[in-house]
């Protein structure tokens, strides 16, 4: 087999693979999931390197591998069913790219990673539209990502809550700020906004005899909706109701307990 051929029928098996991934997608397991898969697509990354190098027509080349992943893409979105179905698998999807796909095609740092990166970015808002997705992501931008990076208000809410460090609730906060939050242009400053405001906050209300209910509302008001709008897509309003929270949560209980 050519290495066009064995390039272009790994794009299928590289995409599929990364759904399996996303439940490894956290600090404890994303390394070691990153480079098994590192190594288990190598062959076809070297395979584009090569073909990258002698092909005439590289921007052809790279759409055609694109458009190979997109169309697997399309087709896990049709077998999902019915339409939220589709919706939140897409939603998916754009997480998929942020936090393994990207990261894998820019690691091999040869001359096709960063084209390819970027040609893939391109077909895909043209295929989806509606994506959100505002550049590519590098392996060592998602690994910090996990340095100091504590859910401290939502980590406090999920206790009182009698729920586990590694709930589905904190798991997928955490998705949503080391991929599409952390992939934003202004996304790196809105997090580190909030580890500066976060510590203080949770222990002013931790030090007082109502910190349960204020967590409990906090539970209700913004975070059950923030849950709701990454489940259905809607990141964008997720950041504003995150947003929301922060500012609230700062002016009450930031420098002291609140009223």
């Amino acid at each position: 087999m050519n290495d066009y051929l064995k390039a272009l029928q790994g794009m299928p098996l590289l995409w599929s693979d990364m759904e399996a991934c996303m439940k490894l997608f956290n600090r404890k397991d994303y390394r070691e999931c990153f480079q098994k898969q590192q190594e288990k697509h190598r062959e076809t990354f070297e395979a584009l390197d090569r073909e990258y190098l002698l092909v005439i027509d590289k921007d052809q080349l790279l759409t055609n591998m694109a458009q190979a992943i997109a169309d697997e893409a399309v087709r896990m979105q049709e077998a999902a069913g019915k339409k939220r179905a589709k919706e939140l698998l897409e939603s998916k999807q754009n997480m998929m790219l942020i936090t393994y796909i990207f990261p894998l095609i820019l690691e091999q740092d040869s001359a096709a990673s960063k084209p390819f990166a970027d040609c893939l970015f391109n077909v895909w808002k043209q295929r989806f539209p509606k994506s959100r997705l505002q550049g590519t992501v590098t392996f060592e931008e998602i690994a910090q990502g996990f340095h100091h990076k504590y859910c401290y208000v939502t980590t406090a809410v999920c206790r009182t809550l009698g729920k586990s460090d590694d709930c589905y609730e904190l798991n997928l906060f955490r998705q949503f700020r080391d991929g599409y939050m952390a992939s934003l242009p202004e996304g790196p400053a809105l997090i580190d906004a909030y580890y500066d405001l976060a510590p203080s906050i949770v222990k002013h209300i931790g030090q007082r005899e109502d910190s349960e209910t204020i967590y409990r509302n906090v539970w209700e008001q913004y975070l059950i909706p923030c849950i709701r709008m990454i489940e259905s897509g809607q990141n964008d309003a997720c950041i504003g109701k995150y947003r929301e929270m922060v500012e609230t949560l700062k002016d009450k209980y930031f420098l002291y307990g609140g009223n």
